[in-house]
């Protein structure tokens, strides 16, 4: 259904643009043209680090199955972490219904008490594939490390053991 879309593409000489080395190589494969990576801009110097520690995990994210929030309370109680989880979404109901008592739903937050919980956590889990994953940096301007999927747009910005951690991807 969209053939005559990738033709009009192919033909029209148009610059493709993408927002990370990610999307790039998926525009690649369905379309078949180069696209530049243009990386969005991140306001860094609106995080600020601190030596405060919470000794808490933390996700940040819409609560959506593909974010798959599940695997984090997962490996929270692996390792016998506390965990944060700031965000709303449909997926909530079933996420409670899976998380121990060392979990807690802050649902949506202010700016403000999301960057503090991001400067404090012990790390940042992100164990779903993002296209692009804007949070990844702003924990790492934060001074925290991110624990990532291998995969997708983390592999751009997060090099394992020196911004943060690959983390192998888990079963479903």
């Amino acid at each position: 259904r969209d053939a005559p879309i990738v033709a009009k593409l192919k033909d029209s000489g148009a610059v493709i643009i993408a927002n990370s080395r990610h999307t790039a190589a998926r525009i690649r494969l369905i379309y078949g043209r180069d696209p530049e990576v243009l990386w969005p801009p991140v306001p860094v110097d609106a995080f600020e680090p601190t030596e405060e520690r919470s000794g808490r995990l933390l996700v940040l994210s819409r609560l959506l199955g593909y974010k798959r929030v599940d695997v984090a309370i997962a490996a929270a109680g692996a390792v016998g972490m506390p965990l944060d989880i700031v965000g709303e979404g449909p997926d909530r109901d079933r996420l409670e219904r899976l998380a121990g008592p060392g979990v807690r739903f802050l649902g949506r937050l202010p700016d403000a008490e999301a960057k503090a919980l991001l400067a404090r956590c012990a790390a940042l889990l992100v164990p779903g594939m993002e296209a692009l994953g804007l949070t990844l940096v702003a924990a790492q301007a934060s001074g925290r490390p991110p624990i990532v999927l291998a995969a997708g747009a983390a592999l751009d910005t997060v090099e394992d053991g020196v911004t943060g951690f690959h983390a192998a991807a888990a079963e479903p």
